[in-house]
Order: structure tokens, then sequence, then C-alpha cells
């Protein structure tokens, strides 16, 4: 029987280096194995390619082999894709069920990878997988990313409005900081400011609206009611129709960008994608400019 390890729950594991290494994939969606750096080509058993076998001493000291899941179709995992790997080292009688490793949002993710540690043992370790793209924001940047794309939001400085008005909207809100954590996580890029206006001096339930934002950088006012012209940038819940009629630099996502951004599970598809777009490029002009100029 094989030693059943959750993912997250081991960080090593090694191999006797005599034999040969077979990895046999389970997935939910039909995916197959890509394996990269062998000093020998790999053997690919049957016509799936879900099962890759490779002689131990194959593992080079001089950079370690990687291990691949990929999509059949070409599509992206779902956003709560997992796959299994069942690792069998043959002469060493050692056998692992590796469970859970995740590959959420991409179409090729890297589930695990072995480096040589002397002449007579072999390390597998836990590659990076899709752990990092469990959220809607890091799965958009993994997403875009796969694309030739390039998400770099730019704005610094959040402000939210604390009127009245927007206590309705608190789990717009928070449901948008969330998206927003995980995509600045996911880019690398530092995360902004974000401060709660004060509206007719009062902190909370104010009466009124925020008047402007400060100079530098990029500031957002997240609002219901769109600034004067001049006054600043704003991302408008819940008022498309109205941010349209007024002038000024105001941002309105359409209802299914918040029926995205609010949703209790995480199988994100294209077409989440394709709804996310416009807010993915209102929040990152400059990346999607440069990318189109290159």
């Amino acid at each position: 029987m094989p030693d059943i390890l959750v993912n997250g729950q081991w960080e090593r594991l090694s191999l006797v280096s005599d034999g040969a290494v077979h990895i046999s994939l389970v997935s939910a969606v039909a995916a197959r194995l890509e394996v990269s750096g062998t000093a020998r080509p790999p053997k690919y058993l049957g016509p799936a390619h879900d099962v890759a076998a490779f002689p131990t001493g194959a593992v080079a000291d001089s950079e370690p082999v990687s291990i691949r899941a990929r999509t059949v179709t070409g599509d992206p995992f779902p956003g709560d894709g997992v796959i299994d790997l069942a690792v069998d080292s043959g002469q060493g009688g050692q056998s692992f069920l590796l469970k859970g490793i995740p590959v959420a949002g991409q179409i090729s993710a890297p589930v695990l990878q072995f480096s040589r540690q002397d002449e007579r043992t072999i390390v597998a370790l836990p590659a990076e997988g899709g752990s990092a793209t469990a959220g809607l924001g890091g799965w958009c940047a993994r997403r875009m990313s796969e694309q030739g794309g390039s998400l770099r939001p730019t704005v610094t400085d959040l402000v939210i409005d604390t009127s009245s008005s927007m206590r309705r909207l608190t789990q717009q809100v928070d449901a948008l900081l969330r998206f927003l954590s995980d995509l600045y996580v996911t880019t690398g890029v530092a995360a902004p400011t974000i401060r709660r206006a004060v509206i007719a001096g009062a902190r909370n339930d104010g009466v009124g609206c925020v008047q402007s934002v400060r100079a530098g950088g990029r500031s957002v006012v997240v609002t219901d009611l769109p600034l004067l012209p001049g006054r600043g940038e704003c991302l408008v819940i819940g008022a498309a129709d109205l941010s349209a009629a007024l002038p000024g630099d105001a941002h309105a996502p359409a209802p299914e960008v918040w029926q995205e951004l609010l949703r209790p599970d995480a199988a994100f598809t294209a077409e989440t994608l394709n709804i996310l777009t416009p807010l993915l490029d209102w929040l990152s002009p400059s990346s999607y400019q440069n990318g189109s100029d290159s």
C-alpha cells in the first residue's frame, strides 16, 4: 500500500536512486504529464500520456527534473482544480500517493520536482502548483499570463466612501478588497494603501460624498456616486448608467462583474475572465498598453 500524503503536509520525499520512477496522474479534468530536465528522455505510457517513467539515474546534479500537468483541451484547470500523483520507485519498493496538488487556473501547472541529493538518493519536492491562484484575483493574473498578457495594477491609494448610502454595499466593498489583495499578491505589486474617508466630520454613516483624493500615485475612490470632474478617479458600485451620464473619471463595473466578485465558489471559467476583463483593463492600463506595443 502506498503512503498517502496530502498537499501541504509534506516537504520532501527521499527515494533510493536505483531503478526507475513511475508517476501516474489522476485528474478530474483530462490532462497529461510533462517531464523536463532529465538527462535521458522520459517515457510516456499509454495514449493519454498520464503515466511517465524515467530512470532515477536521469536525475542529474546540475538541474532538477520538473513534472507538470497540462490540460488536454488547452483550457485552464478550474479555480478549485487539484490533481493526485501516484509515485513509485521500482527497485526501492517505495510508493506514495500525493493528494490534492493545486493546479487552479493554469493550463500547464508545475506539480512535482526531483533533485539529486547524492549518488544513492534523489529527493522529490512539492512544486508551486496553483495555491497562489486560489482567489479570483490571483486566478485572473495567472490566466492572463498564460495568454501572453501582463497584469500590473497601478492603483496606489484606495479611498473607501463611508457615507450612509454605502452601508448597503458593504459586501461589494469587501469582495472588491479581497479581489485586489489576491491580485496584487500574485502579480508581486506593492498593495495599495487603503483608507476610509471622513464624510462631513463622521468616520461612518456621514451625509455627503468624498470631495477629492490626495495627489501623487494613482488614487481611486470606491463610492456609489461619481466624483465631480477634476476631483479624481473613482470606482462606482451599482450606478453604471449614472457614471456614463456624468463627466468625470469614473469606472462602473457591470452587474455581472459584481456577481463574479461575490460568488461563493471557485469554479472560475473562461467566461469569468471575459466578464472581468474591463475591470482588469482599468486597474492595469499601463501593463495592457505595454503588452499591446510589444
